[in-house]
């Protein structure tokens, strides 16, 4: 699955090695990273979740939709 991710702590992003070097770091201008990276691990999600509000899927959409379900069920949770 090729995941698009925008990740707000870029640093940390840059400092990764990645298993995958097909994987596609981008800098963008206020320091956040575009990560495009594909990969079948279901391993990968619970990275991204580590990362909370500084990080970002924006592909594929229906991964976008299913983190975004997640955090509506921890959102009432603490309500």
């Amino acid at each position: 699955m090729l995941y698009d991710l925008v990740i707000k702590v870029g640093k940390y992003i840059k400092e990764k090695k990645f298993y995958d070097k097909n994987a596609i770091i981008e800098e963008e201008e206020d320091g956040s990273i575009l990560l495009t990276i594909e990969t079948m691990s279901k391993l990968f999600l619970r990275w991204i979740r580590k990362y909370g509000m500084d990080a970002e899927v924006l592909e594929p959409h229906h991964v976008r939709e299913q983190l975004r379900e997640e955090y509506k069920k921890l959102l009432k949770s603490y309500e």
